[in-house]
């Protein structure tokens, strides 16, 4: 009895919390989530080397800015996010009957993912240091300053993930950024928050907002020393004892009270039960003796009923209304812009991860079904892709866009589509969603600032890939893309589809 009281005393104190924090820390998402600091920094190192080889003046630190003003609120949102969803979906890793404390556990959360934010600065910073040969003070005093402004955003991050999930501190982020940026550089910047965190890092990196090299009359260099710093810490240290404050022990869930679920509360397991045997009757023999094989070799109807609760075709039908408005509203050219830059390779980046967290209760099952299962299911992204690009084509060739450039701009976009698509599908299955949105995050920001760049008439075009469909298409790149792009459409394809053999084996 003695040693069961010290045990639950042990798992109240906050050491104990810490302690089985970092345990759990070993080899889960959140660290390998810090391993994309590594492609940041690697992606600053390639462009700024490729931008000098073009003939423009440039530094590390001019692509570094990729990261501050457009990555890093998501970024570590998402990897609060997954802290929290580890939790919520391990009933706490079983510390709940041994005595955790609601608050010690969400300190130690927030510990964990402070560290991963630390480790992914390292990554990123450490690598120009290493590589690029940077300035090792002002390395040094822009990764301080990356990981004070990463420990504000996890804990606003644990705090909306807790209420609203992945989705919700993904949203968030990319609000928060977006509100950065735009008073970072204005004169009421002390009263936003979201600006604190970009402000700081100008004067160390020597960069302006947009990457230029910062003139000696910034108003930015007469800033009082470390004043944004210690706002930044102030907005950290607050929010932590918020989240700390109001956290309460998540809810079993529920594998302990056995409940019938009603019809309209019906469990995703139950629902892929009842979608494995509609697959069933639609797909095998149910005559003994017969051979296994299906008698629908491609059974595309079981696998959308596989995947009915997933939102994808409620989504699907509001990205097409989003192109109806646009095409109506706007110029043609300005049209194709708008799905390039934005609603193309977030949409793409968000299906898998939609369609998974549905899917993969019931893969190893209907597969056993129909050995075609995983491969429609595959194509099914390729499906709701298709639909989005022809109907965003009709609306270019009915608003007067040349057939030529239409069918060009479509054919990127489906190949792109497709390679991005199953990319993501690759990462969600292999490391969870969490490392998919990290991807969207990235290729998002690395096309939308290469693609509306100078550096888009050099050969940097090549790494803007979700950018080709629209800066792919001059005559003397077109054979070039389309090659490239079939080349990673059928790269990712193959990954695809073995990450998912390899998870109906382990399942």
């Amino acid at each position: 009895m003695e040693a069961i009281m010290s045990d639950v005393r042990l798992q109240e104190s906050l050491p104990g919390h810490l302690r089985a924090e970092l345990i759990r820390l070993k080899g889960s998402a959140a660290l390998w989530f810090s391993l994309i600091g590594l492609l940041v920094g690697g992606l600053s190192i390639l462009l700024s080397g490729g931008a000098r080889a073009a003939g423009f003046e440039s530094a590390v630190f001019s692509w570094q800015v990729m990261y501050f003003t457009g990555m890093a609120a998501p970024l570590m949102m998402v990897l609060a996010a997954i802290q929290e969803s580890r939790d919520r979906k391990a009933d706490m890793a079983g510390l709940l009957w041994r005595g955790a404390h609601a608050r010690n556990a969400q300190a130690a959360r927030l510990f964990g993912a402070g560290l991963a934010a630390c480790l992914f600065q390292v990554f990123s910073y450490g690598s120009i240091i290493l590589v690029a040969g940077s300035p090792v003070q002002e390395s040094l005093v822009a990764m301080a300053y990356s990981i004070l402004g990463a420990w504000g955003y996890i804990a606003l991050g644990a705090l909306v993930a807790r209420e609203m999930g992945m989705a919700g501190a993904l949203f968030v982020g990319v609000l928060w950024q977006i509100l950065g940026g735009i008073f970072a550089e204005s004169q009421i910047w002390w009263l936003i928050p979201a600006a604190w965190p970009i402000r700081i890092l100008l004067e160390p990196t020597g960069v302006n907002f947009n990457g230029t090299p910062i003139e000696p009359t910034n108003p930015v260099l007469d800033d009082p020393p470390l004043l944004g710093a210690l706002l930044c810490l102030l907005f950290a240290v607050a929010m932590s004892a918020l989240v700390i404050r109001t956290a309460q022990p998540y809810k079993t869930s529920g594998r302990t009270k056995r409940t019938q679920p009603s019809k309209r509360t019906q469990t995703p397991a139950a629902q892929h039960t009842a979608a494995t045997q509609s697959f069933a009757s639609l797909s095998t023999e149910s005559t003994a003796g017969t051979h296994r094989r299906a008698q629908h070799p491609f059974p595309l109807g079981a696998v959308n009923l596989a995947l009915r609760g997933s939102g994808i075709w409620i989504l699907t039908a509001l990205a097409a209304a989003i192109i109806i408005f646009t095409s109506i509203t706007y110029d043609p050219e300005l049209v194709s812009q708008i799905m390039t830059f934005t609603l193309f390779p977030v949409g793409v980046g968000l299906l898998p991860v939609l369609s998974w967290r549905i899917y993969q209760t019931g893969h190893a099952l209907l597969h056993v079904h129909n050995r075609a299962a995983t491969h429609v299911y595959v194509f099914y992204h390729a499906l709701v892709i298709t639909v989005l690009v022809a109907i965003l084509a009709l609306c270019l060739v009915l608003r007067g866009m040349p057939l030529t450039d239409v069918a060009i701009r479509a054919i990127l976009w489906l190949l792109v589509g497709i390679a991005l698509a199953l990319l993501a599908l690759t990462l969600t299955v292999r490391f969870g969603p969490a490392a998919a949105l990290g991807a969207l995050i990235v290729w998002t920001i690395v096309g939308l600032t290469l693609g509306g760049d100078a550096l888009s008439e050099t050969f940097l075009w090549m790494v803007a890939v979700p950018s080709w469909p629209e800066i792919g298409i001059a005559p003397h790149r077109r054979v070039l893309a389309l090659i490239l792009a079939v080349i990673l459409a059928a790269a990712a394809s193959a990954a695809a589809l073995h990450a998912l053999r390899a998870s109906r084996r382990s399942s």
